[in-house]
């Protein structure tokens, strides 16, 4: 096994890295960022060689902030094995084969870790706004260590649902709560309310105890705003904000 060979056969880059191991690169990249994929080619005699990305595409994720949850790791695992790879306790992509099989499992190498790259990207937190960010700070000036970030919880289908703040979180008067900002023309955010009624929806039917709340910034079509909270309303407590005071009084209530 020699990077000449490699290359001759698949046409893609490839350069020795340590005493009986290879980096070969193919020209697919991670979604979402642009790295090329390959893998480590390991010759561990007997014929035998062990393909593995030593962890990298989780790494990755992780400089993204992804959160490495159960459910993902599942979802992750799943897709390995499918391919008849293994996902390690470490995070690493890994497979054994002989040296006549490297062709297919290489591909098939590729093929795991580029969709990988689509469920993590998928898991990527959205930048925060600058409209949560004004109801972090209100939030917290007024809760303090009452308040979560990120505030975890399962919902009806098992899939772990995750919302921007959290208050009192595990007593029984806990509320979720959900900003939705305005797209940058003003209007309403459809996608946001949709995905907030679909998150409350399935905690509702979970039957959690405490709060729901969704805030919303106005937007520029006072009609548009109605309908979203016509939407919303089955699912949480709709709070449209208006001021700090406001929010603070209607956060109180839906305890």
């Amino acid at each position: 096994m020699d990077c000449d060979l490699l290359q001759r056969q698949w046409g893609y880059t490839c350069q020795p890295v340590a005493d009986g191991v290879l980096y070969a690169e193919s020209p697919f990249v991670l979604v979402g960022d642009g790295s090329h994929l390959g893998a480590y080619i390991q010759d561990i005699g007997s014929n035998k060689v062990r393909l593995s990305d030593n962890a990298d595409i989780l790494f990755n994720a992780l400089t993204y902030e992804v959160q490495l949850r159960k459910s993902t790791l599942k979802m992750l695992r799943s897709i390995a094995v499918s391919r008849g790879l293994e996902l390690g306790d470490n995070g690493e992509l890994h497979t054994v084969c002989s040296q006549s099989q490297l062709g297919d499992s290489f591909a098939r190498f590729l093929e795991a870790a580029f969709m990988f790259g689509e469920v993590l990207q998928s898991k990527r937190p959205e930048p925060a706004s600058g409209f949560e960010r004004t109801i972090a700070k209100i939030l917290s000036s007024k809760y303090g260590p009452r308040l979560s970030r990120a505030a975890t919880v399962t919902g009806a289908s098992g899939h772990e649902l995750q919302f921007p703040f959290g208050l009192d979180i595990g007593r029984p008067e806990q509320q979720f709560i959900q900003t939705i900002a305005a797209k940058s023309d003003g209007s309403v955010n459809w996608r946001s309310v949709y995905q907030a009624t679909g998150k409350f929806l399935d905690l509702k039917n979970n039957e959690i105890p405490g709060g729901r709340v969704v805030v919303i910034e106005p937007a520029t079509n006072i009609e548009s705003i109605h309908q979203a909270e016509v939407i919303l309303q089955n699912a949480a407590r709709v709070i449209e904000y208006t001021g700090p005071d406001h929010l603070l009084r209607e956060i109180d209530l839906a305890a």
